[in-house]
C-alpha cells in the first residue's frame, strides 16, 4: 500500500522527559527503525506554536532543523520492511493547544502506536529552564524566567495532551515515566517490546541529552556556550550524513568524544544542589499546579491501563 512506508511509532513528547534515551534503546532492536535524525520535525512545521514556545523563542524563528518531506519519505521507504518506524519529533509537544496533535498524527498514520514520556513536573520545569538557557534561548535568572512563562503554563502540562492521545489511540498508547527508564531500562524495554509485539532483547545502558553543570557562574556560562555549540553541531551533523557521508563518518566520532569531555567536567553534585536551590525559589502556587497535573495524569493513565509501571524505581531526577 502507498502508506506502508509511514512511521507507525510516534514519541511526540514530552521535552526533558527522556525521549532521546528511549530512542537510543529502541534503535538497538532489529525490528525497529529509528531515523538517524531523531527529530525530523517534518510533520509539525506547518502547525502553530504554543504561546509558551513563542515566549521561549523570543521572536526567533523555529530553532529545529527540518528534514524536507521528500527526504523524510525516502528514508522511511528505505526501511519500510521494519515492523516499526519511529518519529520522535519534539515540536509535536510544542504546538498550540488549539490544534489536536493526536488527531493530526492519527490522520497521517491511522495504525500507529504512541509512547508518551512524562516526568515529575517541578524537576522537569527546572531542567527545561537550564536546558533552554544553555542553548542560548535566554539569559534570565530563574525568577524572571518563571514570570515570563507562568502565564502560559497550561502549554507545559501533561493531562490535556495525554487525554487527547488516549481519545485518538486508546490501547495503542503507552505512557512511561522517565525515572523508570533511568533506573530500570531493561525492565522498561521488556514491557515496551511486549506492547509492540516484538521479541525482547538485552539492552545496552545509555545516557543521552543530560544537562551539564559546574558550580561556578563564569565556568558554567562557558560550559553552556560549549554545550550550545555541541547541540547545534549535532543537529547539523545529523543532516550532514545525507549530504556528505565521508565528512559525517569523520566528524561524528569526534563529536561523541567532545560530548564525553563536556560531561566529564560537569559535576552531578553541583547540579543536584542547583536543583534544590531553584526548587526553593519556585512559588508554592506553581508547585501545586505542577504536582496536581502530574498526579492527575498518572491516575488517569493507571485507570485506563496505559501506564507502564516497574518495580524498585529510585527517586533521583536531575537531568
Amino acid at each position: 500500500m502507498e502508506s506502508d512506508w509511514k512511521p507507525n511509532l510516534f514519541i511526540p513528547g514530552f521535552p526533558k522527559c527522556g525521549t532521546s534515551a528511549l530512542c537510543e534503546y529502541l534503535a538497538q532492536h532489529k525490528d525497529i527503525y529509528v531515523i538517524p535524525i531523531k527529530e525530523p520535525n517534518t510533520l509539525a512545521t506547518s502547525l502553530p506554536l504554543s504561546k509558551l514556545s513563542r515566549t521561549q523563542l523570543q521572536g526567533k524563528d523555529r530553532i529545529w532543523t527540518v528534514l524536507p518531506y521528500e527526504e523524510y519519505e525516502r528514508l522511511y521507504k528505505e526501511n519500510a520492511r521494519k515492523k516499526y518506524r519511529v518519529d520522535a519529533s519534539q515540536p509535536f509537544s510544542a504546538i498550540d493547544l488549539s490544534v489536536n496533535v493526536a488527531r493530526y498524527i492519527r490522520e497521517f498514520s491511522p495504525n500507529a502506536k504512541i509512547v508518551l514520556m512524562i516526568r515529575e513536573q517541578k524537576n522537569r520545569l527546572i531542567s527545561y529552564y537550564l536546558f533552554s538557557k544553555g542553548l542560548g534561548l535566554h539569559d534570565y535568572d530563574f525568577s524572571t524566567w518563571l514570570n515570563r512563562i507562568t502565564p502560559h503554563i497550561n502549554d507545559f502540562l501533561f493531562y490535556e495532551k495525554t487525554s487527547r492521545f488516549y481519545d485518538e489511540f486508546g490501547s495503542n498508547l503507552l505512557v512511561l515515566q522517565q525515572k523508570a527508564l533511568m533506573e530500570n531500562p531493561q525492565q522498561v524495554m521488556d514491557r515496551i517490546c511486549d506492547f509492540l509485539g516484538v521479541e525482547r532483547i538485552a539492552v545496552k545502558y545509555v545516557t543521552s541529552n543530560e544537562s551539564l553543570y559546574i558550580n561556578s557562574r563564569i565556568a558554567n556560562k562557558i560550559l553552556s556556550r560549549f554545550e550550545y555549540a555541541s547541540h547545534v553541531f549535532a543537529k547539523r551533523l545529523e543532516h550532514m550524513q545525507y549530504g556528505s557521508r565521508l565528512i559525517y563518518s569523520v566528524l561524528s566520532p569526534l563529536h561523541r568524544r567532545w560530548r564525553s569531555l563536556l560531561s566529564a567536567v560537569s559535576n552531578p553534585e553541583d547540579k543536584q544542589q542547583v536543583y534544590r536551590e531553584l526548587l526553593e525559589k519556585m512559588p508554592s502556587s506553581l508547585k501545586t499546579v505542577l504536582e496536581e497535573d502530574y498526579n492527575r495524569t498518572v491516575l488517569y493513565c493507571k485507570e485506563r491501563g496505559i501506564l507502564l509501571e516497574v518495580l524498585n524505581t529510585k527517586s533521583k531526577d536531575t537531568n
